[in-house]
Order: C-alpha cells, then structure tokens, then sequence
C-alpha cells in the first residue's frame, strides 16, 4: 500500500530510488516492480500517440482504392456510353450538322409589279412637255423711262437700260399648246447698263438698290390665250400673270408675249409689260429745276430658248 502511493505520488523519483544498489528488498519483487511499471508507460504511451502505421496503412489502401476506382472508370467510360446523358434526337442531329461546303444560292430577284412605272411622277406629268431653256447670249431684259429735261426747254428722252443675265426656261405642249407653262424668270437688275454711267450708278444706289437686291424674279401663275392647237411657224400671241419682285416688294404684273418656234428646235419671241415705280416703294429720279423721270417704266424681254 506504501508503495503504491509513493509510486502514485512521483513514479520517476520513486523508480530512481529503488534503480540503487542499496535498495533493501528483495531483487524479484523489484524486478516484477520494474515489469510492472514498464507495461503501464508502454500502454501509456500507446493510447497517447497517434497510429502511423494504421494512418499509413490506411492512406496506401485509400490511394490503391482510388487508383482502382479511377482506372475501372476510365475504362467504363471507354467502353459503354453513359446511362445518365440524354440520347441526341433527330432534330439535334439536324442542328448540330456541319455546314456545307457549298456556298449558298443568292435569291433570285422578283420581277417588279406589272403596273409599276420607272418613270417619277414629276417626269411622267411632263411627258407630253418639251423643255426650253433661256440662252442668255442671245437673250436681253431691259427697261425704258421717259425723261424730261427741264433745263433744256423740257426737252423729252427716253432712257434704256438692258441686262443679258437672266434666266429662265418654258415648257412647250405641242400637242396642246394650251397646256404649256412658263417657269420662273430671273433678272440680275444690278448688271443694267445704259448710255450714261451717272444714270446707272444713281438708280442702283438710290432707286432700284440693285447693289442690295440684285435679283428681280417673276414667277408666272398664268397663261391666257393659247389656242388648242399649234402649226408650225405660227407666231402665238397670248399673256402670262404673274408676280414681279423687285427690292423686297411683289407686285402682280401681266407680260404680253409674242413667240415662235422654229424647227422644234428654236423658240424665239419678246414678253411686254409696264410697271410703276411706286408699285415697288420709291418714287421716280428727280433734281430740282433739272430733270424728272416718268413713273411708268416698260419692260421688255427679247429670248431665245434652246431645248434644254
């Protein structure tokens, strides 16, 4: 009983003191002691202390189990198709098929509709109409105010001033004449140039402000008396309305117009009319005790149009 409790109490200062020489009990009973004791630390010891070798065993026998299991499925997945993935349908088979080496058939195209027509609107409106172009070469736009000198015994003049910048065109209906148009006319006024260069420069500076408005447009919007039918080589007398532009006023106007064609190939005449310079904004030119100018200015228009 002592000597458990002293083996309890210290079990290294108590297998020391008995290991010496001077140990007063029997040698048996200390080597059954020694026995004893060296069967609890080993038992000790291996409750405490982890397994290598069943670690070891078991990591082999884990890695051999892998290796086997990997290889038997390798060679499952080498030899029979697997049961989970879904057989590819025929409509897969169709998709997934590769594409032709042929190349593709471009459309035909589609005739077009029966009643189509290439021909825009505008142009087939006009299918019946010849056109004419204004030739400025041979084309002049002039105008003509009476003056009167009131120095000289009132001796009476009539000033004129004409300009070949215009422009312009006609539409000729030969088939009926009645149907033809007149297009706009365009008058560069500031290219007026009469027998005096004081006169011009005095109406383009303080009448005409041609410097500032260049351009007189008229823009016809109608056509009276063209016959139904047309001869060739018949002078057609008719009128054309129309609005005149002049500065930053319009004013309605009416030309007179004489015209012939010759050889379909030469439409010839002169346009006539008279204007007021009041219906524009300004009065007519006059210095005290000098000169007076008219306010009835004429306008004629010598052309030549050429088809076009």
């Amino acid at each position: 009983m002592v000597l458990e409790q002293a083996m309890l109490a210290d079990p290294l200062e108590w297998v020391y003191s008995w290991s010496e020489p001077s140990g007063g009990l029997w040698r048996p009973m200390k080597t059954m002691w020694f026995l004893r004791i060296g069967l609890v630390l080993a038992f000790t010891l291996a409750s405490c202390a982890p397994s290598t070798t069943d670690t070891v065993a078991d990591g082999a026998d884990k890695s051999t189990t892998a290796s086997s299991g990997l290889a038997d499925t390798s060679l499952l997945a080498s030899t029979e198709p697997a049961t989970n993935a879904p057989l590819p349908t025929q409509t897969d088979i169709q998709l997934t098929a590769p594409p032709s080496s042929t190349p593709p058939t471009a459309p035909e195209p589609t005739s077009a509709p029966a009643n189509s027509s290439p021909v825009p609107p505008t142009a087939a409106a006009a299918a019946g109409l010849t056109r004419f172009v204004i030739d400025p070469a041979q084309s002049t736009v002039s105008y003509g105010v009476g003056e009167t000198f009131l120095g000289q015994n009132n001796r009476y003049a009539y000033a004129v001033a004409a300009t070949s910048v215009v422009s312009g065109e006609i539409m000729v209906d030969f088939e009926n004449p009645a149907a033809s148009t007149v297009g706009e006319i365009t008058v560069d006024i500031s290219a007026f140039q009469s027998d005096k260069e004081r006169r011009d420069k005095a109406i383009r500076d303080r009448w005409l402000q041609s410097s500032k408005f260049p351009l007189a447009v008229f823009s016809p919007t109608e056509l009276h008396g063209l016959p139904q039918s047309y001869v060739p080589g018949d002078v057609l007398a008719f009128e054309v309305a129309g609005d005149l532009l002049v500065r930053d006023v319009v004013h309605a106007t009416v030309f007179t117009v004489n015209a012939s064609v010759e050889d379909g190939k030469r439409l010839s005449g002169q346009a006539v009319g008279r204007v007021q310079m009041t219906d524009f904004g300004f009065e007519p030119p006059a210095v005290a005790g000098m000169i007076e100018a008219e306010n009835d200015v004429d306008i004629t228009f010598e052309f030549v149009a050429l088809p076009g």
